[in-house]
């Protein structure tokens, strides 16, 4: 394929992975880029883009056209400069394999699986201060402490240097302004944080110890050229300060993904205004909403009540908190999930909505109405690139069940544990699943009792008489 530069310059959608508006929200612009011009080129730094998967996917192959050894970052690849040996993600093949299959004998399933107590012990010296405090930085308390101090532990650097380590580090990965950095700046010899490991790796060869930085010294390998040696100094600088970087910077980055910032907003069930108030603080503060999970729910006096002993207005008030309010809710969010083109609303229902269960009657009517709003929004949304899914939990193990006023026959039910609920949810995310039981059993009796709802109905009847009798 032949391309000029006038043939991918001809929207107005505009990418420069230097602008910080952009980058604190690129998705929008991304989704432009694979929709409007899947070949972009940027007249200002002079670079194209590919943006789609496939394209993506072919040029990442393609190690022989698209290389790797110029650099992966801009700057880097405009400077022209010759990038040391050891830099394995500088590198193509076969240098590249060579010393990935050096790193893969380091880092084996067996080593790793051995940091898991040191690494604990990590995460107990972060957190265990904190028991009491009331409130704890994610990042601040945990993210950027333990990859540190983990990293270090293995390339045997001392516990009083990590902190300044993983400081430069930092320093040397971020941006002061809106533009391209200037190269000598950035990656001068002051500013790299490599340099600060030369000492210790050669005070290490001299010291050998139980640590990577070691094994790494010690190591024999066959290179690229079937030569069978150790690393050089260079190439041991180079592997240090990747593997530095990637365990403080890379790491805590991946926890902040994986665990990010929280913002607890309280909200009032039965207060229309106040939730959407918190929606509104939300979107204030992060400025979209990608996933709802709805699993509010009312509970309290009368809440295990049969149906002769219901009180009315506590079903008004069930209602209210656990159909209108998750309602309420999702109308607030779904407007940008439409104009973004995608979203997920995971409603947590009950096993209560289809199973009948005595003792639970206003619970269950309330479950099984958000599990039609569910069914009704999904047929709705169909074709908007906003999923609604549905998740039944059982009884799920919390202080609701251990009170002294439960129904006997609800006191003994099995329960399931809280993370099991919260592990279904996650796996109906990742499969787009329009409906998940927990545990998956649930939902066979539930198929069986919509097979011959009187048959199932007379069980329960008669499984409810002997409890009765029993107690």
């Amino acid at each position: 394929m032949t391309t000029t530069k006038s043939d991918v310059s001809g929207s107005d959608v505009y990418y420069d992975p230097y602008d910080f508006e952009i980058d604190t929200d690129p998705y929008p612009v991304w989704k432009r880029l694979r929709d409007e011009r899947p070949l972009y080129y940027n007249d200002r730094y002079d670079f194209y883009a590919v943006s789609r998967f496939e394209d993506v996917d072919r040029c990442s192959l393609d190690w022989e056209t698209y290389v790797s050894s110029k650099g992966t970052v801009l700057e880097l690849i405009k400077s022209g400069m010759e990038v040391p040996p050891g830099s394995i993600i500088f590198e193509d093949p076969p240098a590249h394999h060579a010393h990935r299959r050096l790193l893969a004998r380091v880092f084996t399933p067996r080593n790793i699986n051995a940091l898991e107590p040191k690494i604990r012990e990590f995460c107990a010296r972060s957190l265990d201060p904190l028991v009491g405090a009331g409130r704890f930085d994610f990042i601040e308390d945990l993210g950027a402490q333990m990859p540190m101090r983990t990293i270090g532990m293995l390339l045997g650097i001392p516990e009083q240097d990590q902190e300044a380590i993983r400081d430069r580090i930092d320093d040397g990965l971020r941006l002061t302004e809106s533009a391209m950095p200037d190269f000598d700046t950035m990656y001068g010899e002051s500013a790299n944080p490599g340099s600060a490991f030369e000492e210790y790796i050669e005070w290490r060869a001299s010291h050998p110890s139980d640590d990577l930085m070691t094994d790494l010294l010690q190591a024999e390998y066959e290179d690229e050229s079937g030569t069978v040696r150790r690393l050089t100094r260079q190439e041991v600088l180079s592997y240090v300060n990747l593997l530095a970087a990637a365990g403080n910077e890379t790491t805590a980055r991946l926890i902040e993904a994986a665990g990010g910032r929280a913002l607890p907003v309280r909200a009032d069930l039965l207060d229309q205004a106040s939730l959407l108030a918190a929606t509104e603080r939300v979107l204030d503060e992060w400025g979209r909403v990608d996933v709802l999970v709805n699993n509010a729910v009312h509970t309290g006096p009368g809440s295990m009540e049969r149906f002769l002993d219901l009180n009315v207005d506590l079903v008004v008030t069930k209602l209210q908190a656990n159909v209108v309010a998750q309602l309420v809710m999702i109308k607030s969010v779904l407007p940008g999930m439409l104009e973004r083109g995608e979203g997920r609303i995971v409603n947590v229902s009950s096993v209560a909505a289809t199973l009948s269960p005595p003792g639970e009657a206003a619970y269950a009517a309330t479950k099984g109405a958000l599990t039609v709003f569910s069914e009704s929004m999904a047929v709705d949304l169909w074709d908007t690139g906003v999923k609604v899914m549905v998740v039944y939990p059982g009884v799920v193990d919390t202080e609701l069940f251990t009170l002294p006023d439960n129904d006997p026959f609800v006191a003994q039910v099995e329960s399931i544990p809280v993370d099991e609920a919260v592990a279904a949810i996650l796996a109906a995310l990742a499969a787009d699943a329009a409906q998940v039981y927990v545990p998956k059993w649930f939902g066979d009796v539930a198929s069986g009792k919509a097979a011959n709802v009187e048959a199932f109905l007379a069980g329960t009847a008669e499984y409810v008489r002997q409890q009765q009798t029993a107690t």
